[in-house]
């Protein structure tokens, strides 16, 4: 077996890294997940991101002040849910009540309590004991990399690779 180096650990944080939440099928979710995980955001920043936040062109978010920059994965995520959810939202004739990222189906904002919970049971699902969002951050893709059968697919695959 290969070791794991830190391009093979990147390879699990890009887009097949966002695959291995396929079961899980609340968008919503997963889009609190890529701000937490990916983006290298705080409950309470992933709280309060309004979409007007979110630069597409230039691939980076604004939020209390800060810049990050999203991965085109990243970015090509949050187009497709940006837009799934203004067509939602234009259907139930409340799109002035569009504007912050995580929300729920009638536009208000989840909190910092909400998300920090529903992260918490997330890693209780998967059998991790709590953690903050930068523990999981250092540590998720390893994780994934050793347990998740998903992800002993791409290490089979990355391990026969001749692409070193």
């Amino acid at each position: 077996m290969s070791e794991i180096t830190k391009e093979r650990t990147h390879t699990l944080r890009t887009e097949p890294f966002a695959r291995l939440f396929f079961y899980r099928k609340k968008e919503d979710f997963q889009a609190i997940l890529y701000l937490l995980i990916l983006v290298n955001l705080n409950a309470d920043q992933a709280a309060d991101l309004q979409w007007n936040e979110i630069d597409f062109e230039t691939k980076k978010l604004t939020v209390h002040g800060k810049t990050f920059i999203l991965t085109p994965d990243i970015c090509a995520f949050f187009t497709e849910f940006r837009a799934r959810k203004l067509a939602e939202f234009f259907e139930k004739g409340i799109l002035d009540r569009f504007r912050y990222v995580c929300c729920d189906e009638k536009g208000n904002k989840f909190t910092e309590e909400e998300i920090s919970s529903a992260f918490q049971s997330y890693l209780k699902l998967l059998g991790i004991e709590p953690l903050t969002p930068d523990e999981v951050r250092m540590t998720f893709p390893e994780y994934l990399y050793e347990n998740d059968m998903v992800t002993k697919v791409i290490r089979m695959y990355l391990e026969n690779s001749r692409i070193k």
